[in-house]
């Protein structure tokens, strides 16, 4: 708020904010989203490839049964998963960020 208040505009972004409550799994496919929206270059950890290969026949009814077997398989293994997507998901937003650097 200071910037606007001494006459400076606020520094561009590459990405925009996201709510912090937002649910991991919204927050995950945002930072996909603005990727491909804003066309950056991804890291490595965006796993583009491995999200493109699996889009072939992929329906709702088996996108859920996935989600549901990582759910679970998290759980048995003493993870949360919404704490592991979303601490996944900050870890892309960062890489996107390294690679994508705001130029004035």
């Amino acid at each position: 708020m200071e910037r606007a208040a001494s006459g400076k505009s606020e520094p561009r972004k590459v990405l925009k904010d996201l709510p912090p409550k937002l649910p991991a799994l919204l927050y995950a496919a945002d930072v996909l989203r603005q990727l491909r929206k804003h066309k950056l270059l991804a890291p490595e950890s965006a796993c583009t490839e491995a999200i493109h290969a699996r889009t072939e026949g992929l329906d709702e009814l088996t996108a859920g049964q996935i989600l549901f077997i990582l759910a679970g398989a998290c759980e048995q293994s003493g993870i949360d998963p919404e704490t592991a997507l979303r601490t996944y998901a900050s870890k892309v937003e960062s890489d996107i960020l390294k690679l994508n650097p705001v130029t004035d």
